[in-house]
């Protein structure tokens, strides 16, 4: 899934914000 994601936005810089974001949501989530 991440692979596919990364693939298709293809920019380095959003695609790190966006885990980051998604990392801290899951942490704060569990």
């Amino acid at each position: 899934m991440f692979s596919a994601l990364l693939s298709a936005l293809g920019d380095g810089g959003f695609t790190t914000s966006v885990l980051v974001y998604l990392a801290n949501t899951w942490s704060w989530g569990s």
